[in-house]
């Protein structure tokens, strides 16, 4: 084997190295931020919408901003949207929450105290469209 083989051999083994460590260190640190919200698993730090009363049934849960939830689907059913179709809520995050009866912040506007859950009032049962943290 030529010198100049064995140089390009040890680049390209260098090379393919470097792209397997990079390609495990971003699956590595993708992960824990993929499964925060919109998983069907409420967790702490996240808001819950319940399709039914008394936190029963299909579940949406929200770690970050949701600006319009008319393009969302709950997780164990992809046919049903939570926009305009939530009857419970259960705040497990340290803030309080504002949920919105329109899109993009609009509508009447109402809040989730942190760690509370309770029964949508009737100003916002099946009707809340979008939801924001702080």
């Amino acid at each position: 084997m030529t010198h100049v083989n064995r140089t390009t051999l040890r680049r390209t083994l260098a090379t393919t190295l470097a792209l397997a460590a990079l390609g495990t260190a971003s699956l590595v640190c993708a992960g824990p931020a993929d499964a925060l919200g919109k998983d069907g698993n409420l967790e702490p730090g996240e808001l819950g919408l319940y399709y039914a009363q008394n936190r029963t049934n299909l579940l949406f849960d929200l770690f970050y901003a949701g600006n319009n939830f008319a393009g969302d689907r709950y997780a164990a059913n992809f046919n049903i949207s939570p926009n305009d179709n939530t009857e419970s809520y259960w705040n497990r995050d340290a803030q309080t929450w504002s949920v919105w009866t329109d899109a993009y912040r609009a509508g009447v506007h109402g809040w989730i105290p942190a760690y509370t859950w309770s029964n949508a009032s009737t100003n916002f049962k099946n009707k809340i469209s979008s939801a924001n943290p702080g």
